[in-house]
């Protein structure tokens, strides 16, 4: 019987690179570094770590391995052991083992060079909300990819903006500012703001009605260009998309004073026409996408 486990050896195993190659791999070096010295660069990329969890709140050790751009394991523990940030286990294991804030000495670390300051509620860990983990961690994949594929000029999450939001208005998960595919047309901006809601379980009745009336108010008054919806789930995107298709009508609903409860008043309002053509439209105001469940 043949023994498929064994192990081939590699014909470059032992043998000495050649000058070119040394070259080229210290060229490729020098490149990544920036023209930082490696003790410099491992500092700026750690405090864009510690920028990251400060900018979102918390975060977990599998986006700050990919926001790192290393295959090596261990850059989360580098941060714990230097005092910058805690790791906290979850209650249940689900659905991440453990997730990552800034300690007092990181949060100060960050702020030492950041040109901008929020409130940041987590030095005390244990008041990251559990059952909204998951929910927060697809914002962040998904704006960490757009981030890493050069997609994004800046974003700005909900902890960033809590001080802008409009009464009445859609105050979304993040925004992004991305190049305007417009730019250079009829006197159209060099940049775009686009609103991204991540949506895991479906809104009903007047949830669902008041949702679709604060996200045509937040683009009506110019606070984002576009309303982009995120989800895992195929029906809700589905649903959503017709929910928001120009014409359809939205219920209005008004609260009962004497018995506190929200009632139809029997009138509505029609989805504008500049919302756009629906999910076929490539420039329409809102957008759904459906990504992977993890």
């Amino acid at each position: 019987m043949v023994n498929n486990n064994i192990k081939r050896k590699d014909k470059r195993a032992g043998k000495p690179l050649s000058p070119a190659r040394r070259l080229e791999l210290q060229e490729q070096r020098k490149a990544k570094l920036g023209g930082l010295s490696p003790t410099a660069f491992g500092l700026e990329r750690d405090l864009n770590l510690l920028e990251w969890i400060r900018n979102w709140g918390y975060t977990s050790k599998k986006i700050i391995q990919k926001l790192a751009q290393t295959s090596r394991h261990g850059t989360s523990a580098r941060l714990v052991k230097r005092g910058w940030v805690e790791e906290t286990p979850t209650p249940t294991g689900l659905p991440i083992q453990s997730y990552l804030t800034l300690t007092a000495l990181g949060l100060h670390e960050s702020e030492q060079r950041a040109e901008k300051l929020h409130h940041y509620p987590f030095l005390q860990s244990q008041k990251v909300r559990h059952n909204k983990i998951r929910h927060d961690l697809v914002a962040q994949q998904f704006t960490l990819d757009a981030l890493l594929k050069g997609m994004l000029i800046s974003y700005e999450t909900e902890l960033m903006t809590q001080e802008k939001s409009l009464p009445g208005a859609k105050q979304p998960d993040c925004s992004w500012v991305v190049q305007n595919p417009s730019w250079g047309l009829d006197d159209a901006p060099p940049t775009t703001t686009l609103a991204v809601e991540v949506e895991l379980s479906r809104k009903w009745d007047r949830d669902f009605d008041d949702f679709r009336i604060k996200i045509l108010r937040a683009i009506k008054a110019k606070s984002y260009d576009a309303f982009h919806l995120v989800t895992d789930i195929k029906a809700i995107k589905k649903a959503y998309e017709e929910g928001m298709l120009a014409g359809t009508k939205i219920p209005l609903w008004k609260k009962d004073a004497k018995s506190s409860k929200w009632l139809l008043t029997g009138e509505s309002v029609a989805i504008p026409a500049w919302i756009g053509d629906g999910p076929k439209d490539s420039l329409g105001l809102f957008r759904c996408h459906l990504i992977e469940s993890n």
